[in-house]
C-alpha cells in the first residue's frame, strides 16, 4: 500500500491533535489516532509536520441548512465543501495534481454575449496540464441547474465533476 504521512491537525485544543495518513492507490485519508501533540510527533517521528486547521464557523443557520466552514485560511459554504477541500489538498501534496484553485470564475457566453458568471467549487489542474472543474453540490436550485447546464453546453461535459 502506498501510504503517505501528511496531516497533522490541531483540534480546537493544542493538547489534542489527530494524525492521519492519505492511502494514494484507493485516494482516501486513514484517521490513526488522537493523542498529545508532541507525544504524537515523537511516536510516529514525524519530522515535518504539515499543518492544517479546520474550523467551523456556526453563525445563523443558511436558507438551505448547510453550515459554513474554514479550512487553512478560507472560508468554504458548507462542511462538505470544506472536507472535500482538504481531500483535494492531501492529493495535490501526495504528487496526483499539479494545482486547485478554489472558486473558480466561469464566464458563460453565447455567441460573444456575454450572459453570466458561473462559480464552479474547484479548478483543478493535473501534471500533464488537463483541467477540470469540481462542483460540491448538496442542495440543488433552479438557477444553479440552469448555469450547470451552461456551462457544461460551453465548456464541454468531460470538464466538469458533480459531487454529491
Amino acid at each position: 500500500m502506498n501510504m503517505k504521512t501528511l496531516f497533522v491537525g490541531i483540534d480546537g485544543d493544542v493538547d489534542k491533535s489527530g494524525l492521519a495518513v492519505y492511502d494514494a492507490e484507493n485516494k482516501c485519508l486513514i484517521k490513526l489516532c488522537c493523542m498529545r501533540f508532541f507525544e504524537m510527533l515523537e511516536f510516529f517521528q514525524i519530522q515535518e509536520p504539515y499543518f492544517a486547521e479546520k474550523v467551523f464557523v456556526r453563525k445563523r443557520k443558511s436558507k438551505y441548512g448547510s453550515q459554513k466552514a474554514s479550512f487553512n485560511g478560507r472560508t468554504y459554504d458548507s462542511i462538505k465543501e470544506c472536507d472535500y477541500a482538504q481531500q483535494l489538498e492531501w492529493r495535490r501534496r501526495a504528487g496526483e495534481l499539479k494545482e486547485v484553485i478554489p472558486q473558480y470564475k466561469l464566464a458563460l457566453a453565447v455567441s460573444g454575449i456575454h450572459i453570466t458568471n458561473y462559480i464552479v467549487d474547484f479548478k483543478v489542474v493535473l501534471h500533464d496540464d488537463t483541467v477540470e472543474y469540481h462542483e460540491v453540490k448538496g442542495f440543488e436550485t433552479d438557477t444553479w441547474r440552469i448555469k450547470w447546464r451552461m456551462a457544461l453546453a460551453i465548456y464541454g461535459k468531460e470538464k466538469f465533476k458533480l459531487i454529491k
